[in-house]
């Protein structure tokens, strides 16, 4: 993942914890494959989102209008979307 350079990125400590705790309970091998197919599709199809940093306390994720999916960030001062997408067949 790239370095985040936001400057308001905060560190979800709970959310951080939680990884951190079943990345404990998997094999090295499972993880190098994780990793491996998250960088991959990451370098071939990069989002916005992929430029926030690693388990930033200000992203958030929902819903929009119908069918649509967004991610945003909710820091006091920046509050915007960064991602959409839309699932046409339940806009239907």
């Amino acid at each position: 993942m790239s370095e985040c350079t936001c400057k308001f990125y905060e560190l979800d400590q709970d959310a951080n914890a939680e990884a951190e705790a079943w990345a404990a309970g998997i094999s090295e091998a499972e993880i190098a494959m994780m990793e491996a197919c998250f960088y991959e599709t990451d370098e071939e199809d990069p989002t916005p989102v992929s430029e926030c940093g690693e388990f930033c306390k200000y992203l958030r994720s929902g819903h929009g209008h119908p069918g649509e999916y967004i991610d945003f960030c909710n820091a006091p001062g920046n509050e915007h979307i960064i991602h959409t997408e839309t699932n046409i067949s339940e806009v239907i």
